[in-house]
């Protein structure tokens, strides 16, 4: 997930186990230096969206920077993806330390370039981005960033074929933006 607001972070409905609004959850960054727990304050409904917003009250003042919520960018723009994808944080040290329950250790973000192929479903204000920054499972959640710094979606599925092809989503930062606006989240 990413801080939105100073104490807000918006990951997927997924990642939080499709906890329900009132249930808590870990927070926890290398930059941030120990875990917080915070408290799940938004889910999308099942079927509507994969989004989650947690309210963490504990992480002090000006200790994180949140980053901005774009539109989608037009095809062709430059993303990069932040996030941990399990294939390549299972070699992180800091992430043995942390699951044997050490919380101020926590993995490497893991940044990949790319580009938008396409903005899928727009007209229905549910848009997709189509982009090929490299994800995979642990990166759900995580940020689709422009060239500004700005979060144009956030990274939910990969589709694959038979061809051994992959395609990487990110549910769209306008569409994002909407779900914020409707849960009151600053």
């Amino acid at each position: 997930g990413f801080f939105v607001a100073p104490n807000y972070v918006v990951t997927n409905h997924h990642v939080v186990a499709r906890a329900a609004p009132g249930a808590e959850a870990l927070v926890l960054s290398k930059h941030l230096k120990t875990g917080y727990i915070g408290t799940v304050v938004a889910t999308s409904q099942p079927g509507q969206a994969d989004f989650a917003v947690i309210k963490v009250d504990d992480v002090p003042a000006g200790s994180v920077r949140p980053l901005a919520v774009a539109a989608e960018p037009a095809a062709l723009s430059d993303v990069i993806a932040a996030g941990y994808p399990s294939i390549a944080i299972a070699q992180d040290r800091n992430l043995r330390r942390l699951l044997a329950g050490d919380l101020k250790a926590a993995p490497e973000v893991v940044l990949t370039k790319g580009t938008v192929s396409a903005i899928q479903n727009k007209e229905r204000n549910t848009p997709m981005v189509l982009h090929s920054a490299d994800i995979s499972a642990g990166n759900s959640g995580g940020p689709l960033i422009d060239s500004c710094g700005r979060v144009v979606g956030i990274n939910t599925y990969i589709v694959t074929s038979r061809q051994t092809t992959k395609a990487n989503y990110a549910l769209g930062g306008s569409w994002l933006a909407a779900f914020l606006r409707a849960s009151k989240t600053p």
